[in-house]
């Protein structure tokens, strides 16, 4: 079985359009089922959720696993050997918009991740070819004025946009609870199919061809970067942080640093 497994995916591998297909298969799965629990809600079967889009929601389990699929088929088509090297794509994530970007508040004794070991939630970020100052400022005029780069990490997902994934602020109790030992998940939501094949990401020429096509989105073709990786198994890298934007605050993530040993850059 496991060499079944094995030539089976090397098959797929050697067939781009076809392991396209089957991604937007599964996301078209998931379109039919929010439609039609869209539809329950109108026609008054449900109380209204604005969290519905949100699967990690215990009580719609056939849209979790709907959207846990199209991860599921990313994860067995894509190329690991380039994804999960770090050489390649530059993960950088932004902490400015929630908590006025204090990495205290992050990375503190009462924040969200932990400081030294590695992090299981997945994270949302930005996929970077490199980052010069250039594209350090770049990245400060769309993310703000503090963000992070992440390594070690783990690829699980790679979109040419936005694919809408799980918002873990929303994951209340019980699904901080279901998940705490594998940590919170995030999943893709509405995806985009081109006329050649989707938006999701499965190697370089994906990128490649992506870059060209005028539906890809602007992170490729003009920002040139990617717009959605997600990652598991992450540590903090190192911080960037914007030069004489929020001075107090500059200079108590500044201390942070310091006092925690960990690189920095002001830019």
């Amino acid at each position: 079985m496991k060499y079944l497994r094995q030539y089976i995916r090397n098959t797929l591998l050697e067939a781009p359009e076809e392991h396209h297909e089957l991604i937007n298969q599964a996301n078209q799965k998931y379109n039919e089922l929010i439609s039609q629990q869209k539809r329950k809600i109108a026609d008054g079967d449900w109380e209204y959720d604005s969290r519905i889009e949100h699967a990690q929601m215990i009580k719609y389990p056939q849209l979790k696993n709907a959207r846990r699929n199209i991860k599921r088929v990313w994860n067995e088509l894509a190329d690991h050997s380039y994804w999960q090297n770090p050489n390649n794509i530059v993960c950088c994530h932004s902490l400015s918009f929630i908590n006025e970007g204090s990495l205290n508040e992050y990375f503190g004794p009462n924040g969200f991740y932990d400081l030294h070991n590695k992090n299981r939630d997945e994270l949302s970020c930005v996929g970077m070819f490199g980052l010069s100052d250039g594209d350090i400022k770049r990245l400060h005029n769309h993310a703000g004025s503090l963000f992070i780069t992440l390594s070690p990490r783990r690829v699980t997902f790679a979109y040419a946009g936005d694919a809408y994934t799980e918002e873990l602020h929303w994951a209340d109790e019980e699904v901080q609870k279901f998940h705490k030992s594998s940590g919170l998940p995030k999943r893709p939501g509405r995806i985009m199919a081109l006329p050649w094949r989707s938006k999701v990401l499965l190697d370089r020429e994906d990128i490649e061809k992506a870059e060209k096509h005028p539906s890809a989105g602007l992170e490729l073709r003009k920002k040139k970067w990617i717009g959605e990786v997600i990652i598991d198994n992450w540590k903090l890298d190192t911080v960037y942080i914007a030069k004489y934007k929020k001075i107090k605050d500059m200079h108590k993530n500044i201390q942070f640093c310091e006092d925690n040993n960990i690189k920095y850059k002001v830019i």
